[in-house]
This record gives structure tokens, sequence and C-alpha cells, in this order.
């Protein structure tokens, strides 16, 4: 164990963790790694539909959502990949469905 506490593994020689390891195989910096479960597509739609549809703050849909509020920030910056994924097909698919059920919730609630 290294003096983080983290196992060490050799890299060429270097003492180096597995996050490192990760780090460079797929070319981002350490302090990018996820850490923590994923957000789901139709939760990351849900976010960006509450924001766009509702107007709702960061906290109000982190609330709602069970998203943490990081969380919430980066997918509606479209930090860390969010960018890439919030242009594809599937994430456009999500949040026209999100989009009608928050019509429809709202028509009832009306």
């Amino acid at each position: 164990m290294g003096q983080t506490g983290v196992k060490e593994i050799g890299v060429d020689g270097e003492k180096t963790s597995p996050q490192e390891v990760l780090s460079k195989i797929k070319g981002k910096p350490e302090g990018n790694m996820a850490k923590g479960r994923r957000t789901d597509l139709p939760t990351a739609a849900l976010v960006m539909e509450m924001k766009e549809t509702e107007g709702r703050s960061e906290n109000e849909i982190s609330k709602l959502t069970g998203v943490p509020a990081g969380t919430v920030h980066n997918i509606l910056s479209r930090a860390y990949g969010w960018d890439e994924i919030a242009e594809g097909d599937v994430f456009e698919r999500h949040r026209q469905e999100q989009n009608k059920a928050l019509e429809q919730a709202n028509r009832t609630l009306a």
C-alpha cells in the first residue's frame, strides 16, 4: 500500500495507483475519473428537460430527481462528456419522452 492507502502497482518501473493507470489508458487526467455510480440517460434527460422547460434551479432538480447537485451541474453545463452524450440520438429520444411526461404531469395538475 502506498502513502495514500491505495494499492500501488508497477508501470514501467514506477509505483502507480490503479486510478493513475486507468487515467493513462483512457487519456484523461486522474481527477476526471468517474467516482461512484453513473447517471442513466433517462434521468440525465429529465435533468435537462426540467431546466429547459420548467426553468428549475440546479438545487431544485437535484432534490426532485435524487441526482447529486454536482452531477446536475455537470449535465447542464455539458461537462465531462455530457456534451457528446447530449448530442446522441438515444439521448434526444429520452429527452422527447421526458418532455411528454412532464407536459402530461403539468396538464394533470392544472
